[in-house]
């Protein structure tokens, strides 16, 4: 019956986008009765329809009794909910089709305890809103099915606290977005890597370096910081000669390949590539090219510029 219920003030209450951070506000709590709320009203009606039958003073002031308690009860559900926000929501990026799990960050404004809260997005299963040293927070799980971002979905927080007679919960739309990262190619081909020149077969002690201008997505361990405290800009280490030659991972290339299988192609290499400890280039249309690099962030980076590119239709 609950979940009818909410699926029916889904329909007639739709959730409005809202920035982050978010605060529920009192108007926007609803209060159901649950299964036993609902036996407790059958059996208050009744004991007081027969304590007026039959003048039972004792039985009536009973009834009252237990009816204040219910309405105590749907008080305090409502004042569980009163005041929290959502200050922040936060996924690491997985691939398209993996779930997503999206840490949410709660704030309250009162001293009040909150107990048996409960998060979830539409048509998921629901979380246990924990204490951490941050505050509130809870992980909820959100099925993901293609790359790019992914707005979330509206967002659930309930409780049946302090004694399950009804249900308080509200409904809520952050604005904001998750990465999903491409999937990449299963067994896919091994890197493109270029044959080296015969003057770069043997590797030297004292390799030469030079220096450019810092790229995205380039090892925070090759800046040279003391050259670039004497420039505006951030200075690369980058040695030109010896170790393995960059891998030039480039769309063009790809061109018997559709759209989407280019792009897992792609993901596969890059992947591939860090695994290897292999530095590389990708070259994206229409994109400065990312690199040569190396390393998680160049990794990162380069996921994140595959998982925004357009729609090929």
């Amino acid at each position: 019956m609950q979940q009818h219920a909410r699926r029916w003030l889904r329909r007639l209450i739709p959730a409005r986008r809202r920035a982050l951070p978010c605060v529920i506000e009192n108007r926007r709590i609803y209060v159901l009765p649950t299964g036993l709320g609902l036996f407790l009203a059958v059996l208050v009606l009744m004991m007081t329809l027969g304590a007026l039958n039959y003048a039972n003073n004792p039985a009536l002031l009973l009834a009252l009794l237990v009816a204040g308690a219910g309405l105590a009860s749907a008080l305090a559900a409502h004042l569980q909910l009163s005041g929290l926000v959502v200050s922040a929501v936060h996924a690491a990026p997985v691939a398209a089709g993996q779930p997503l799990q999206v840490q949410i960050q709660l704030e309250q404004t009162s001293g009040r305890a909150r107990d048996g809260l409960q998060l979830h997005f539409d048509d998921a299963p629901p979380a246990t809103v924990t204490m951490a040293p941050a505050g509130l927070q809870a992980t909820c799980t959100l099925p993901t099915q293609r790359r790019g971002l992914l707005p979330l979905p509206p967002l659930s927080l309930s409780t049946t606290q302090p004694l399950g007679l009804v249900l308080a919960f509200s409904r809520l739309l952050p604005h904001a977005q998750c990465l999903v990262h491409p999937c990449a190619e299963p067994n896919g081909p091994p890197l493109p890597i270029p044959p080296a020149p015969a003057g770069n077969r043997s590797s030297h002690q004292g390799e030469d370096e030079q220096l450019r201008d810092y790229r995205a997505g380039d090892s925070r361990a090759r800046i040279a910081w003391k050259a670039s405290a004497h420039r505006q800009g951030l200075l690369v280490r980058q040695p030109t000669s010896g170790g393995p030659a960059p891998v030039n991972l480039d769309w063009q290339q790809l061109g018997s390949l559709g759209h989407e299988a280019r792009i897992s192609r792609l993901t596969h290499w890059v992947q591939l590539a860090a695994h290897s400890g292999v530095p590389w280039q990708l070259q994206l249309p229409g994109q400065a090219a990312l690199g040569p690099g190396s390393g998680h962030d160049h990794l990162q980076a380069c996921l994140r510029a595959l998982a925004l590119l357009p729609d090929g239709r």
